[in-house]
Formats: structure tokens, C-alpha cells, sequence
């Protein structure tokens, strides 16, 4: 089960995760809350990381 997810340096806790195949690739989307200056702060670059 995904419980954070990495943006660049910022670790955050998420409250839902979904994934799913469409066409043979994986859409995942997933619910985060965070302020908007730490939103500011974050890129595009995700990293899941999965507690196993």
C-alpha cells in the first residue's frame, strides 16, 4: 500500500491512492494536503514509495 510519496527532496503523507491499466499503461492518481507554500516548493518529479 502507497502512504507517501516523494516530490524531489519533500516527503508527503497521502490520504487516498489509486492505480490502474489503461491501454497496457499505468494511470495512478492520489490525494495529498499540503499548504501552498510548500506547494510552491515542489516540481513534477514523483517517486512512490511503497510500504510492504
Amino acid at each position: 500500500m502507497v502512504t507517501e510519496i516523494q516530490l524531489n527532496d519533500t516527503k508527503i503523507n497521502i490520504t487516498r491512492y489509486d492505480e490502474k491499466k489503461i491501454e497496457g499503461k499505468t494511470q495512478i492518481s492520489f490525494t495529498f494536503y499540503v499548504t501552498s507554500e510548500d506547494y510552491h516548493d515542489i516540481a513534477s518529479n514523483v517517486i512512490i514509495q511503497r510500504n510492504i
